[in-house]
């Protein structure tokens, strides 16, 4: 729970220093949602839904805190590849290699 609330308030600064960060969004709503605090995670889970629209990660996750489930951990979620690699604009991310 300690865990959480770190990620928490890391992710809580990346998202206020760039709102249109998707992954932060859905991390910080996780987090709060494994905290409990579920208006907040509604509120991030919403934004990152804003920002991809239809995402089945994010409906899923959804759908769990009004069921009032716990999270649906992401590696039992369909993550299209094509979003794990690009930002926003559509153009591809650096890879370390």
């Amino acid at each position: 729970l300690e865990r959480d609330q770190e990620a928490a308030e890391s992710l809580r600064q990346a998202t206020r220093l760039d709102r249109n960060l998707f992954l932060a969004h859905l991390l910080l709503g996780i987090a709060e949602h494994r905290r409990g605090q579920l208006p907040s995670a509604r509120d991030s889970y919403g934004r990152a839904a804003q920002l991809r629209p239809g995402d089945e990660t994010v409906l899923d996750l959804l759908s769990a805190l009004e069921r009032g489930e716990p999270p649906v951990p992401l590696a039992e979620t369909e993550m299209p590849q094509r979003s794990r690699y690009r930002q926003p604009s559509g153009a591809p991310l650096a890879q370390a290699g």
